[in-house]
């Protein structure tokens, strides 16, 4: 690797580690609420997702592919059980997987229309037991949560989410200004 691209790698290595250990620190402001849930959204979405595996090695805790385990925890049931199943088999996920805090990624099956599920209050209903940092699939503009466009069948009005905190990690993976909202 030329010597710029070495330096550019350690650079984004640097970022990646300072966003980590930023948000290990409002995880520790979290903690204290009545649900904890911490939403990080990234700018593009991807970004939540490492920031994840990030906070995750730091932690020494298992990054869950939620829709991975649901689908597996779900998939022998009939249709209207599967409905009814949906909260306790992510509280159970997330309580396997949780070393003080579950981190969830990939959580796309939560908005199947199948499930008639709204997906934010089933994880909020989960962060009551266990609290959850989850990688948010969609996009947040600093007032509001979306998820998908307006015909897709996935579809999430926008929303915003008083009692959770979101966080937003920019392009260059770093906490966005501003971007924290505990409401």
């Amino acid at each position: 690797m030329p010597p710029s691209q070495e330096a550019n790698a350690e650079r984004n290595e640097a970022r990646r580690s300072d966003t980590a250990a930023a948000l290990d620190e409002i995880l520790a402001a979290s903690r204290h609420g009545y649900a904890p849930l911490v939403l990080v959204a990234g700018d593009p979405s991807p970004i939540a997702s490492d920031a994840l595996r990030d906070l995750g090695k730091r932690r020494s805790t298992p990054v869950v592919n939620l829709s991975e385990a649901l689908a597996a925890a779900l998939v022998e049931g009939k249709p209207r059980e599967r409905v009814r199943a949906v909260p306790e088999a992510v509280e159970a996920i997330a309580a396997g997987a949780a070393r003080g805090w579950a981190l969830l990624d990939h959580i796309e099956l939560l908005f199947e229309p199948s499930l008639k599920r709204d997906a934010v209050a089933v994880l909020e209903q989960v962060s009551r037991r266990v609290p959850l940092v989850v990688a948010w699939p969609g996009e947040w503009d600093g007032r509001e949560l979306r998820y998908a466009r307006v015909h897709h069948p996935e579809h999430m009005p926008p929303r915003r989410p008083g009692g959770i905190t979101v966080v937003r990690i920019g392009p260059d993976h770093r906490i966005a200004a501003g971007a924290e909202a505990a409401t």
